[in-house]
């Protein structure tokens, strides 16, 4: 693959021989082959790889590839980040000729990426509000919020992701609110007469790329895009014809909404026939995995292309994994089939908690729910059948799951907490006053602060009433 000409043979040994030795060395030479513009998305992928090698020196070099890469490119705020990394997380690493703290002085004063670094950070106005009334019609619109689990961004960590309703689109925003570019539904698809329900939209953000699950449809976005507006890289159909039925899939989407006995909400899409429609399983930088009826599928992140399939699967199943893993299990099973991440051989089988009592994964780990007397919450590893840790709550405690980020759990007597994730640490720990009828809870979480929403039940209320 070193000798040959190209990039073809490297992209190759990488997609099935990345995690082996000399996986590293492959992605280095790639990387050195490609097009710093025409290939921004997939070098800087490379690169990204590399800046979580196995010692620091690797992992500065790459960094520091990767400032010089999105300089090049004219993505002063992607450089900026990485030349920030350079400074703090390997300050007294040599990388080249300097330590990764010298790297910034280093820049010229007129520099783009150094003008970047100086200014200071937008945040909202404060103090005295002046209002003023105008005769103007605004456009009515519904934007709702798109749930991409793990940060949406290293590079900026305020961006956020929604759906616009009234003009079938994807919105891009900062932290402070404003409009970054949108995406419409045609320029996702073919020309499309329905709507997508909000409710069903899923999105998992790997890099710089944009997986967005519209309940009838799978859409890989490029947000660096060649000329710096976003772009389809591809997509893919989440719906199967029925057998002997020829011609484009129903899109008559239904939503079905499961309740959890302790956590969240969860929706799921389901075509004109009742069957359940793909679902979103893992994403990395070596693959993307999701289901269409009964196949499970295994896709190149960057192309689209087919790395493998296995078919008679459940639909609706549970699919989880990390870059060497993919668990499959149908929706009542117990009972995961075990894939290998790379071409799909399965390895085997392990035990997993009931579908109920899954509250999100985190790669081949899940976050779980019991009861046993008390509340137990844990994070579990399948594959090594352990857990990775445990905590415990009393009965009748509330939970709720903020992203990938964190779980929240209030007990009935007040005590408050906030657990990160995957480490499971204590962020919050607090005692409140809290109505001792709890019923359920809701908490959003700002770069600020949390908010905290409490409820009672209906009968609860009604009881309260007729007092």
């Amino acid at each position: 693959a070193l000798v040959a000409d190209g990039p073809g043979s490297l992209r190759r040994f990488v997609r099935y021989f990345g995690t082996e030795a000399g996986g590293d060395e492959a992605r280095r030479a790639l990387a050195s082959r490609l097009d710093a513009q025409a290939d921004l998305l997939e070098k800087s992928t490379l690169l990204r790889n590399l800046a979580v090698g196995e010692s620091p020196e690797e992992q500065a070099q790459a960094t520091l590839r990767l400032a010089r890469l999105f300089a090049s490119a004219g993505r002063t705020q992607e450089a900026a980040h990485y030349y920030q990394q350079l400074q703090t997380d390997y300050a007294d690493v040599k990388v080249e000729d300097k330590l990764g703290q010298e790297w910034i002085a280093s820049l010229p004063a007129d520099d783009p990426v150094t003008r970047v670094l100086a200014a200071p950070a937008e945040t909202w106005p404060v103090g005295l509000v002046e209002s003023k009334v105008e005769a103007k019609v605004v456009a009515n619109t519904r934007t709702y919020s798109i749930n991409l689990g793990e940060g949406p961004s290293l590079f900026q960590p305020g961006l956020t992701f929604h759906w616009d309703q009234t003009r079938q689109a994807v919105v891009a925003r900062d932290g402070l609110g404003r409009d970054l570019w949108q995406l419409a539904v045609q320029e996702l698809g073919a020309s499309r007469t329905y709507y997508v329900n909000p409710n069903l939209i899923m999105g998992k953000m790997q890099g710089h790329v944009l997986y967005l699950s519209l309940g009838h449809e799978l859409v890989a976005v490029d947000t660096l895009g060649l000329s710096g507006a976003p772009r389809v890289l591809w997509r893919e159909n989440l719906t199967e014809a029925l057998p002997g039925i020829s011609g484009r899939p129903s899109y008559g989407i239904r939503t079905r909404q499961v309740r959890q006995p302790w956590g969240t909400r969860k929706f799921y899409a389901a075509d004109a026939y009742g069957r359940p429609l793909g679902t979103l399983g893992p994403v990395t930088d070596s693959y993307v995995c999701f289901q269409r009826g009964k196949e499970v599928l295994a896709l190149d992140p960057l192309t689209g292309e087919v790395l493998w399939k296995r078919s008679g699967l459940e639909a609706g199943s549970t699919i989880f994994g990390d870059d060497e893993l993919v668990f499959v299990a149908g929706p009542s099973e117990t009972t995961a089939k075990v894939f290998r991440a790379s071409d799909g051989q399965q390895l085997g089988t392990r035990r997993i908690p009931a579908a109920d009592r899954i509250m999100t994964s985190l790669g081949r780990r899940l976050l779980t729910w019991n009861f046993s007397g008390k509340t137990i919450v844990k994070l579990e590893d399948p594959w090594k059948s352990e857990d990775v840790w445990r905590m415990e709550f009393d009965a009748g405690s509330r939970g709720y799951y903020i992203d990938n980020q964190g779980l929240a759990v209030l007990e009935r007597d007040g005590h408050f907490v906030v657990m990160t994730l995957p480490d499971g640490k204590l962020e919050i720990n607090s005692q409140l006053e809290v109505d001792p009828a709890l019923n359920d809870m809701y908490v959003m979480r700002t770069p600020e602060q949390y908010l905290l929403l409490t409820d009672l039940s209906e009968d609860e209320i009604a009881e309260r009433r007729r007092r």
